[in-house]
């Protein structure tokens, strides 16, 4: 397994035959991206996540229902490749992920 990170929030996990870029924001190239098997989005900030770094890839994407609707309206030919996932939700996408939280810095 190998851990890269890549600019502000984006890290990249490589295991395998699996390449897990998580929140590929607008801090991050896209070279991150480069053989992405799965791309994971953690909440709505531009640092986060940008359409065109989502169209750098044609891996599928799993996000919450929020980011998942600014995808609909910034990217919509990115929008058939997003899966909503929940808190409590165990997704298999080249290696165990366990969705926790839905709240960012809620103060």
């Amino acid at each position: 397994m190998r851990l890269i990170k890549h600019g502000h929030s984006c890290v990249r996990l490589e295991t395998g035959d699996h390449a897990v870029v998580v929140d590929p924001g607008v801090f991050t190239d896209t070279h991150a991206l480069d053989g992405a098997t799965a791309v994971l989005v953690t909440h709505e900030h531009p640092d986060h996540w940008t359409p065109d770094n989502l169209r750098a890839t044609d891996a599928p994407v799993f996000t919450i229902a929020a980011v998942a609707a600014l995808i609909r309206e910034q990217a919509p030919d990115v929008a058939e490749r997003v899966t909503v996932v929940s808190p409590g939700e165990v997704r298999q996408v080249g290696v165990p992920v366990e969705v926790i939280g839905e709240k960012h810095a809620v103060i």
